[in-house]
């Protein structure tokens, strides 16, 4: 279907995960996307997922993260939803 080119591992992984939170010790970084697709989706073997995805960064200034607000329910205080 993509004759012979592989996706992007940073696009599919966006997609995919742009309603899960990464709890992370670091600044974060796209790369932390491309860990977070294959953890998720079980590409733990190299081959299966060189095969398919290319796990290149395109140089562009982008913020590839945004800090979350906290919420009622997160800090422990009741809601009337």
């Amino acid at each position: 279907m993509l004759y012979g080119d592989r996706v992007s591992a940073l696009a599919v992984g966006a997609y995919f995960l742009r309603n899960d939170g990464f709890v992370l010790s670091a600044e974060p970084t796209p790369n932390d996307v491309i860990l977070g697709f294959r953890a998720k989706f079980g590409y733990g073997d190299d081959s299966d997922f060189t095969q398919l995805f290319t796990d290149d960064v395109p140089q562009v200034d982008f913020e590839w993260f945004e800090a979350a607000e906290s919420s009622a329910s997160a800090v422990g205080e009741s809601t009337d939803v």
